[in-house]
């Protein structure tokens, strides 16, 4: 899918359909189902990073390492504008997986100590949350509350509580 490094892409925001649509003119059905299979397989890939990292054990250096070199920049773009726009004509599941992936990809970076990067990227998901209508889900509290641990970490006292408050009501 999106491989930083080898396709020399600088922008987390880049998307597989983005290529797929200048270089082979995939109709936009045949987008949205692909972003629907990315957050399906995002969302899995996710949930083994955040059990590798939180062990620790045998798979951990390994998983990190495909981290770095492409699930990261494709977790990224799971919450890219353009995959939302994609994503709401879709299903329900594919939207909760959406939300997942970056539920997932907010928890790795704090567990990494990125705590600017994991506070952006529940910032995103919040964003994501609201726009594939999951405001009042289990998903969009779960962000809003690992957004208020990383405001936490980030010493912006006010604003975690802020955050932690609408995770709540």
């Amino acid at each position: 899918l999106v491989r930083k490094r080898r396709l020399t892409l600088t922008s987390r925001d880049h998307f597989v359909s983005e290529l797929a649509q200048k270089h082979v003119g995939l109709p936009q059905v045949a987008q949205r189902e692909l972003a629907r299979r990315c957050a399906m397989h995002f969302s899995a890939v996710g949930e083994m990073g955040v059990r590798a990292v939180e062990d620790g054990g045998r798979g951990g250096p390994e998983w990190l390492e495909l981290f770095g070199e492409c699930v990261e920049s494709n977790m990224w773009a799971c919450l890219g504008r353009e995959r939302l726009l994609l994503l709401r004509c879709s299903t329900a599941a594919a939207a909760r997986a959406t939300a997942n992936v970056g539920n997932c990809l907010a928890r790795v970076l704090s567990m990494l100590g990125r705590a600017r990067e994991s506070a952006q990227a529940a910032e995103a998901t919040v964003s994501a949350c609201l726009e594939l209508e999951l405001k009042n889900s289990e998903a969009a509290a779960m962000a809003l509350s690992l957004l208020g641990g990383e405001k936490l970490k980030l010493g912006a006292v006010s604003e975690a509580q802020s955050v932690l408050r609408r995770a709540v009501s």
